[in-house]
């Protein structure tokens, strides 16, 4: 994305005239008496191309990351991308939110040059429990990492709720008690990076039942749900947060499936891995026929046009990667 970057100067001999004068190129323009001393404001402007890295991950409980493992970190340098100036990161089913945290923040760091270190500074929110045994699968959580460097400056600042607040989270998962529990749900965050206000929603929706029968119209209603009352601004206008924003993401285990008889949608994977062609799985991608009848998600775009990576699948704990269920 681009953002522009304002900072004002007084012009002390700027006579403001009908173009503005020497605040033309900025476009901006204030009259003579809006300076003092007769002065006008001028405006310089900045622009930025920021590249930023949202990524997704459903840990199912496991403990990836946890006490600084050196492999972990091999591993998840092989994911978190290198390059980019902000780092989203949503995860699920998580138990260790704050190894998550650090071993980010390790892989980041040990990219830095030695001669110029780099420093980042993260937030997080997040929305769960880790009490299994009642039905929780740990927790759904959003980290952001950008370079500390860009917060000094006052480029970049938070601009939701503070963590640890009931907002910026909201609950979809079972009904009990009249309540809704945070077995799925969603958390936000909001930041101002210059002129531009980025927005990011981290979700786990509803999967199907174990019967097989479908909750593609929950997934959307719950979708519906968080895109509208989902508060993660500090002032609540009554507006879906996507609209408040200049940059919405939506990211997360959403669990929409492939329309495809288990057998079938296994052969075609193997056969899209082999040919490196996602393109053939599109069309019974659940998600993106929701979008195309819009249905849910309207506005928004997939990253690529698509999924461009292999679908996951509900894999047997401990079995071969061929058991599936």
């Amino acid at each position: 994305i681009k953002v522009l970057n304002y900072f004002g100067i007084w012009l002390e001999n700027g006579d403001g005239g009908a173009d503005g004068g020497g605040t033309r190129e900025s476009g901006l323009s204030l009259s003579a008496q809006d300076g003092p001393g007769g002065s006008a404001l001028g405006a310089a402007r900045s622009e930025r191309t920021l590249s930023i890295f949202v990524g997704t991950w459903n840990m199912g409980e496991s403990e990836v990351g946890k006490d600084g493992r050196r492999g972990d970190d091999d591993a998840l340098a092989k994911w978190i991308e290198d390059g980019h100036d902000l780092y989203c990161v949503g995860v699920q089913e998580c138990l260790i939110v704050d190894d998550v945290e650090a071993a980010i923040g390790r892989v980041l760091a040990a990219r830095s040059d030695a001669d110029e270190k780099e420093e980042w500074q993260s937030w997080k929110h997040s929305i769960g429990s880790e009490h299994t045994e009642v039905g929780f699968h740990g927790f759904i959580a959003i980290i952001v990492f950008v370079r500390k460097s860009e917060v000094a400056s006052g480029n970049f600042e938070p601009t939701g709720r503070a963590t640890g607040t009931k907002g910026g989270q909201l609950a979809t998962g079972k009904n009990v008690g009249g309540k809704k529990l945070a077995n799925k749900g969603a958390v936000g965050c909001s930041f101002r990076w210059c002129d531009t206000t980025l927005a990011f929603a981290n979700a786990h929706l509803a999967s199907d039942a174990g019967d097989g029968t479908s909750k593609a119209e929950k997934r959307n209603s719950d979708a519906h749900t968080i895109l509208r009352h989902l508060k993660i601004d500090m002032e609540d206008v009554e507006f879906d947060w996507p609209l408040l924003h200049h940059q919405a993401f939506f990211l997360g285990d959403l669990n929409y499936r492939i329309h495809m008889q288990p057998e079938e949608a296994v052969e075609e994977t193997v056969s899209a891995v082999q040919a490196k062609d996602w393109s053939r799985l599109h069309g019974a991608d659940e998600l993106m026929a929701e979008m195309r009848g819009d249905r849910v998600f309207s506005g928004f775009e997939e990253a690529n046009g698509g999924p461009d990576f292999p679908p996951t699948y509900r894999r047997v704990r401990g079995a071969n990667p061929g058991d599936y269920s």
